[in-house]
């Protein structure tokens, strides 16, 4: 699967540093060496569980933003959500790396590979995917309410204006 926020940002390791200058270990609770530890057989390594994780989360981020839109927009049936997120990555940037935070939280409580070797309990990755949830939840109505359309915005239909009209006896 290939999107635009793929590797946008990272975690840090020896190689070179990601487009957006933002590592996911920059977050309480996550390490190289934890996600080292959680990966399964056919994950292998840390890169295994990250490419896992971006896949998820770039779907949940899709449906999330369309979703919300919706909620506050009539939209149009062909518009392409994907592309209004690859146009302005650096405004979704803080929204996807607690989604990224958050689904690797989850990958650390499902895994049966959790122990004192693995750096952080169940418990403590719950505490930190639920933080993490809450703080991505937030980023992303920031966005929505900052979201300002333009009559030409080809994702967008005008709302009808509603008059109410009543009749007085």
């Amino acid at each position: 699967m290939d999107y635009c926020l793929k590797n946008y940002v990272t975690i840090k390791d020896c190689g070179g540093a990601p487009l957006s200058g933002q590592y996911l270990n920059q977050l309480p609770g996550i390490s190289l060496e934890s996600t080292q530890k959680i990966a399964n057989g056919e994950q292998v390594t840390y890169v295994g569980v990250f490419a896992e994780v971006q896949d998820r989360s770039w779907n949940r981020f899709l449906n999330d933003y369309r979703v919300k839109l919706r909620a506050k927009y009539k939209l149009k049936k062909d518009c392409v959500f994907a592309d209004r997120i690859c146009d302005d990555k650096d405004t979704f940037l803080q929204a996807w790396m607690y989604l990224l935070g958050a689904e690797l939280m989850i990958e650390r409580t499902v895994t049966p590979r959790i122990n004192k070797l693995t750096t952080i309990d169940a418990n403590k990755a719950e505490e930190l995917r639920d933080m993490f949830t809450g703080m991505y939840e937030n980023a992303m109505d920031d966005i929505i309410n900052a979201t300002r359309i333009e009559k030409e915005d080809p994702c967008f239909e005008c709302r009808e204006s509603f008059v109410r009209v009543e009749r007085l006896p």
